[in-house]
């Protein structure tokens, strides 16, 4: 007869033997081996997946301050929300499953220690974590009332543990994404006085509070919340991210050096492609126009084939450069073949769009200025900056340029009119022969 291990043994009895109606150090550590290993490993790791889903397909738009939480874009999240959904019902079931709230079984000895424990409403040290795990859920899905609700349980029931802070900080999150500024304000306020604080705590606080300011484009107050989370442990992709957006921030502001020196540190980080491409870009749109060095290496990015997905991007570089040196005609020419080069970068064609117009207006060519206002407008939704200015300044053109083109077929006419008889037929009559 074979012999069973003891282990096997020991785990078979825990398996039939252990129900949340019991409370000792057996039934905790099953349940806690069991949530940790099992239903919150697995919804944890689908919530992984579907951020890292969000963040691989969407498309960045590099003409406006990056975002800090980019999976904070609700129509980009959608695509991940089976994954969402399914780390909710695991936590869900995690929770039946394995909380333990009867009281444990009373020592002889009546220590303080003891009676704390036993005061304990969770018995479960997973409980408050996989709450945490499913507001994050929650929040994702934008069901913001059950994220509330579940980041708010944390804090009633579990206000001496760990998962204490970021539940603060989540709730502040969903606060400002409702527009309950004060709430989100008030809960900074806390954390900041509280001189206990964990350093990844710490760095998520200053990029919470950096969102804040971007969203209400306070963009003086953001920089030293971005360069405080910047002294912090961090993956090289998020330091390349923030070093990004801190370095749009200083340009924002009229810190070149500021900017230059963040955009070198994004190259160094080496995070994705296109990021370090878009970092390199503006390194040369901020070096003076008239720098040969800056010209050669925007054409060979041209010829470089790795390079044509961004066409749109080199040609509007070199378009700014070419202005900076007074170079007009030769800006009019890059801009042209961007917003030409930009099939699937909507954000692109309507900045290459928009400096076009903006020049041509300014030269008075109404009728250009209408047409490259008209294809900006086009491709931008009313979140766009200074939208309502755009759609004005279309609106008028047109009408302009109507008028013009009735003015020139009115001064047409008459021109026509004032000829003698046989010059307004034979006139006429080479009209009607370039039709037919």
């Amino acid at each position: 007869m074979a012999v069973i291990p003891l282990l096997s043994l020991f785990l078979l009895w825990l398996t039939f033997g252990c129900t949340t109606q019991k409370n000792n150090v057996a039934t905790r550590f099953y349940h806690e081996l069991t949530s940790h290993y099992n239903l919150y490993f697995n919804a944890n790791e689908s919530m992984k997946e579907g951020i890292l889903r969000v963040k691989r397909s969407m498309a960045e738009d590099f003409t406006r301050i990056l975002p800090v939480f980019p999976e904070d874009n609700q129509v980009a999240m959608q695509s991940a929300a089976p994954q969402m959904e399914l780390a909710v019902q695991k936590c869900l079931k995690l929770i039946a499953s394995h909380s333990i709230t009867v009281s444990p079984t009373r020592k002889s000895n009546d220590s303080e220690k003891y009676k704390e424990f036993a005061s304990r409403g969770e018995y479960n040290n997973w409980i408050d974590d996989t709450y945490l795990l499913m507001g994050e859920a929650n929040y994702y899905l934008h069901d913001l009332h059950k994220a509330v609700e579940n980041f708010n349980f944390i804090l009633h029931n579990f206000s001496t543990q760990p998962t204490r802070n970021p539940a603060f900080l989540w709730l502040a999150r969903c606060y400002l994404v409702t527009g309950e500024q004060e709430k989100a304000l008030e809960i900074f306020q806390l954390l900041e006085r509280d001189g206990t604080l964990p350093e990844k705590v710490k760095r998520d606080l200053s990029l919470v509070k950096a969102g804040y300011f971007i969203g209400k484009e306070q963009w003086k107050e953001a920089i030293p919340q971005l360069k405080q989370a910047l002294r912090y442990d961090m993956p090289s992709d998020d330091r390349g991210r923030y070093n990004f957006i801190l370095a749009q921030l200083c340009r924002q502001t009229g810190d070149a050096d500021g900017a230059s020196e963040a955009f070198k540190r994004v190259i160094k980080a080496k995070p994705p492609y296109r990021m370090v491409f878009e970092a390199k870009i503006s390194l040369l749109e901020m070096t003076q126009g008239n720098d040969g060095s800056g010209d050669q290496t925007l054409t060979r990015m041209i010829h470089n084939g790795n390079n044509k997905p961004y066409l749109d991007r080199i040609y509007f570089a070199r378009a700014e450069r070419a202005l900076q040196s007074g170079k007009k005609e030769q800006a009019i020419a890059d801009f042209r073949t961007s917003v030409a080069a930009s099939a699937d970068n909507n954000s692109q064609r309507a900045a290459s769009s928009l400096a076009l117009a903006r020049l041509y207006f300014e030269e008075s060519n109404y009728r250009m200025a209408s047409c490259y206002y008209d294809t900006a407008l086009s491709v931008i939704d009313p979140g766009y900056p200074d939208y309502e200015t755009i759609v004005s300044r279309t609106n008028g053109l047109l009408s302009l340029v109507r008028n013009l083109d009735v003015v020139g077929r009115e001064d047409s006419l008459q021109r026509i009119a004032a000829l003698p008889e046989k010059e307004r037929t034979d006139y006429i009559g080479k009209l009607i022969a370039k039709v037919v």
